[in-house]
């Protein structure tokens, strides 16, 4: 997180496992991004937990990077 600058910080989110696989997550995320952007914000930053491979897949697939400062 970036000292001082505003950030979005996503609690939690869920899909339920019915309606993975159909876009709704990149829906999400394509929002927030646009949302952070229109308003100057410096980052989104959630957590996964560490044994959830399938949610970090999702998330390096849209470019995200993790930290090792958590």
């Amino acid at each position: 997180v970036y000292e001082g600058a505003r950030v979005l910080y996503l609690e939690s989110l869920y899909i339920h496992k019915d309606w993975r696989r159909h876009g709704f997550a990149t829906e999400v995320f394509d929002w927030l991004y646009d949302h952070a952007k229109a308003n100057d914000l410096a980052e989104i930053s959630w957590m996964a937990a560490i044994t959830n491979d399938p949610a970090h897949g999702f998330y390096t697939r849209l470019g995200a990077h993790r930290s090792e400062k958590w």
